[in-house]
């Protein structure tokens, strides 16, 4: 997407996508649209001072809704209206940044005007029944476009859909996470195998900013031995499963500080007790969710180290306490 914006296409749709959608319109056939990112704009910032519109619960910033005008937070649910001036320097040059779905299906509605298009994401599907009306009339042929989240791309079988596409697909890969290559590269290949399963053939077109991971690569070749050999070498450099077995602790609480420090009490615990690599304190992705501070303590071992005595102690301590929580997760 970097060479179409310097080719001076600034569309959401590659040239490539874009006259592949006509083609699948005028023969009649159907589109999918992926982009795992609901609502219409990723966040609101001021232009002039910089700020951006954030959630006083959560340390994320607030989505913005064009259905209703409203700012919203996908974690706890916070809500408000849409803001015309900003917070913090009372500027009234305020700019949506960032693509969701509401906005993809807006700008397809302008671009192929006689498209009939549909969404699928978790904010259209909160209503009983919601979720298979959706799906019903995109299999009736109801609608020539069905733009999603990372929920159509398992299980759903459409005999008229010969084209997928998804869009930003690099941002899949910028969660700070080790399995964030495989679960990419798992999602391209789900939502790609929803073009073409009968008598159509089927194409895919992922799109991105950057295109070169090998998780990319390797999904658009169908090359799964060749992501495997390349996924199974940085785990090995770096350490991971199934090289290390491993176990993240997160620690929940209401205070910033007295949180941390109940953290480095367990990596303490840990670290003085038992041969194993201890990483952290640090904060989790999203440091706060819903009022609570989480910190995220990483134990690496062997399958020699035998530590589920100190992890069965350390949830037993926390099960009852009222002020912190604890959450132990098997990587």
């Amino acid at each position: 997407m970097k060479e179409e914006i310097k080719n001076g296409n600034f569309s959401i749709l590659s040239t490539k996508l874009h006259d592949l959608i006509q083609d699948r319109l005028d023969k009649k056939e159907q589109v999918i649209l992926m982009l795992n990112r609901r609502g219409f704009s990723s966040f609101v910032m001021c232009r002039d001072c910089g700020e951006v519109v954030k959630c006083p619960h959560c340390s994320v910033s607030l989505t913005y809704h064009k259905n209703d005008n409203s700012l919203v937070c996908h974690y706890c649910g916070y809500k408000i209206k849409n803001v015309n001036v900003c917070p913090k320097c009372n500027s009234k040059r305020i700019r949506f940044v960032g693509l969701g779905t509401e906005k993809v299906c807006e700008e397809l509605s302008k671009i192929f005007a006689e498209a009939r298009i549909i969404r699928m994401d978790a904010d259209n599907t909160k209503n009983k029944g919601a979720h298979e009306k959706i799906i019903n009339d995109f299999m009736n042929y109801k609608a020539d476009i069905l733009v999603g989240t990372q929920m159509i791309s398992k299980g759903l079988d459409f005999p008229k859909c010969s084209l997928v596409g998804i869009l930003n697909s690099d941002i899949a890969l910028k969660y700070p996470t080790y399995e964030a290559p495989s679960e990419a590269f798992s999602l391209f290949l789900q939502t790609s195998g929803r073009a073409g399963r009968h008598d159509t053939d089927g194409e895919v077109v992922i799109q991105g900013y950057d295109i070169s991971h090998y998780s990319l690569v390797s999904a658009k070749n169908n090359d799964y031995l060749g992501f495997y050999n390349q996924e199974i070498m940085y785990r090995k450099i770096g350490g991971y499963p199934p090289f290390t077995k491993m176990v993240e602790i997160t620690i929940l609480g209401k205070d910033y500080m007295k949180t941390y420090e109940e953290a480095s009490k367990i990596f303490r615990y840990l670290s003085t007790n038992i041969n194993i690599q201890v990483l952290g304190p640090t904060e989790d992705f999203i440091a706060k969710i819903n009022d609570e501070y989480r910190f995220k303590i990483t134990v690496k071992f062997g399958s020699e180290a035998n530590i589920k005595p100190y992890l069965e102690e350390i949830y037993v301590k926390y099960e009852t306490n009222n002020y912190y929580k604890i959450m132990i997760n098997r990587m």
